[in-house]
């Protein structure tokens, strides 16, 4: 009952100061969201023009398959299937980093919003700039423990049966939540270590140990936010499935009346849902894994926000 008191306890101080911040974190998330638009175009673009023969080639020359390009197409992809293989996991593996880089930059934000009680967002972007080489390496790491495990068990599949079955799906997205799930947990002090100014490895280490030391913290707060993206995003989504995939409402003008308002609700639901995850959901979580970070692995305490006060910017 203690871990569940205190699960409940580091929830709600997690909402509490993104509701504090809210506008700080929009702001932060917001030109995150554009610096990684930029980067990945400049990812993106280099990997095309080296890879421009791979594929330029044979969509100019279509003809010489003695097939139209519909047709052309999905031959050329699978005579290049391990080619695009790699390539796929390469460019998934670069985008993962740099997305847990960019998360790296909120964690800093998130240390002063914990320590201080507030937070500018314009601080998201100082640790990126002043930490950025530190917050690579552990996106890197994280993307390398996290993610690219998933990729080789998908592809590996993919290629030794040439497709996957629904079923075969089913169990692989079972083995992608689970595994994230564990991985998440283990590797959840990283960020929040290399912020407190720890290198890559001593945060990695840090993590492990915390994550065994006091797993029913760290991972009943995975679990919680498991339980409570179902509880949000699963009614829309059944409640859509059930109606667009019975279609009835398309035989006749009385029926698409009736799906007029049910389409009116799961839409406003959805839009709730995605505002709440982004301003007050997902930085609770960072607020949360900071909160533990200093209390469990630096011994320290953590300061309460001030009632009623949100930041301009």
């Amino acid at each position: 009952m203690t871990d569940f008191n205190n699960l409940v306890n580091d929830l709600r101080y997690g909402l509490k100061v993104a509701k504090n911040n809210v506008v700080s974190y929009f702001l932060a998330f917001l030109a995150l969201v554009i610096i990684g638009g930029l980067m990945i175009a400049a990812v993106v673009i280099p990997v095309a023009l080296a890879t421009w023969g791979l594929w330029i080639g044979p969509m100019m020359h279509w003809g010489e398959y003695g097939a139209h390009w519909d047709e052309a197409m999905p031959m050329w992809f699978w005579e290049n299937l391990p080619q695009f293989t790699v390539l796929g996991i390469t460019v998934t593996l670069l985008l993962a980093t740099l997305c847990f880089t960019l998360v790296g930059a909120l964690f800093g934000m998130t240390r002063e919003a914990v320590t201080e009680g507030t937070t500018r967002a314009e601080s998201s972007l100082g640790w990126l700039r002043h930490r950025f080489v530190p917050l690579l390496g552990a996106g890197f790491a994280l993307a390398l423990v996290i993610v690219l495990p998933q990729l080789i068990v998908w592809a590996g599949v993919f290629l030794y049966y040439g497709s996957i079955s629904p079923s075969m799906s089913a169990v692989l997205t079972v083995f992608s939540y689970l595994w994230t799930f564990l991985t998440l947990g283990l590797m959840s002090m990283t960020m929040p270590g290399v912020v407190a100014g720890l290198s890559v490895r001593e945060a990695v280490e840090t993590s492990l140990s915390t994550a065994r030391r006091h797993t029913e913290r760290v991972f009943g707060l995975w679990a919680a936010v498991i339980l409570i993206y179902i509880v949000t995003f699963l009614p829309f989504r059944l409640v859509a499935t059930s109606w667009w995939g019975t279609a009835p409402m398309w035989s006749s003008g009385a029926h698409m009346m009736a799906f007029v308002p049910v389409a009116a609700g799961v839409a406003l639901w959805a839009i709730a849902v995605w505002l709440f995850w982004i301003l007050l959901g997902f930085p609770a979580i960072l607020i949360v894994l900071t909160k533990i970070y200093v209390e469990d692995v630096e011994g320290g305490t953590v300061v309460e926000p001030p009632a009623g006060e949100i930041p301009v910017v």
